[in-house]
C-alpha cells in the first residue's frame, strides 16, 4: 500500500484483509495506522481508504525512487539524486515537483542552465503553487548569474 510516510502491505484473504507493517514484522489495525500517521504528521488528519489502497507497481517504483533521491540529496550526493529524479521523470513526466527538486539540485551542482530550464518548467506547470514567488525569485537570480558569466 502507498500509506504516507511508511510502506505497508495488504494481504487479501478469502475472509478479509490483513494490513502488515513489514519493517516491524507485525499486523496492524486501522487504529494502528492512525497512530502511525499521527506520529510523523501530527494534525495530518484521519486515515482514509485511499491511504490504505493497493499501490500500483508504478507507484511503488516512484516511491522507492523518491526515497533514494532524498537519501542521496541529504548526503550531498547531488548527481546521484538527479539520476533518481531522471528515472522518476521517465515514469511521471507530468510531475512538477520533480522538476523543481531537480532544478534546485542543479543549482547546488552549479549547473545553472539546467536549473533554469527545470525551474521554468515547474513554474509553468504549477501556476497556483504557494512556493511560486520563491521559485520565480530563484529563476531571476539564475538569469542574473548567467548574464554575468557570459
Amino acid at each position: 500500500m502507498g500509506f504516507p510516510g511508511h510502506f505497508l502491505a495488504k494481504c487479501l484473504l478469502p475472509d478479509g484483509e490483513v494490513l502488515v507493517d513489514c519493517f516491524n514484522a507485525r499486523a496492524v489495525s486501522r487504529d494502528d495506522c492512525q497512530a502511525l500517521l499521527d506520529s510523523f504528521s501530527p494534525g495530518g488528519g484521519a486515515v482514509t481508504d485511499e491511504m490504505l489502497g493497493i499501490a500500483s507497481v508504478r507507484d511503488i517504483l516512484c516511491r522507492m525512487l523518491h526515497n533514494l533521491r532524498r537519501i542521496h540529496a541529504g548526503r550531498g550526493e547531488f548527481a546521484r539524486a538527479v539520476r533518481w529524479i531522471d528515472m522518476d521523470l521517465a515514469l511521471r513526466p507530468d510531475s512538477p515537483h520533480s522538476y523543481r527538486e531537480r532544478g534546485m539540485l542543479f543549482v547546488q551542482m552549479e549547473q545553472f542552465g539546467k536549473a533554469l530550464v527545470d525551474l521554468e518548467r515547474y513554474s509553468s506547470m504549477s501556476p497556483g503553487s504557494p512556493d511560486l514567488p520563491q521559485v520565480r525569485e530563484q529563476i531571476q537570480l539564475i538569469r542574473k548569474l548567467l548574464s554575468h558569466l557570459n
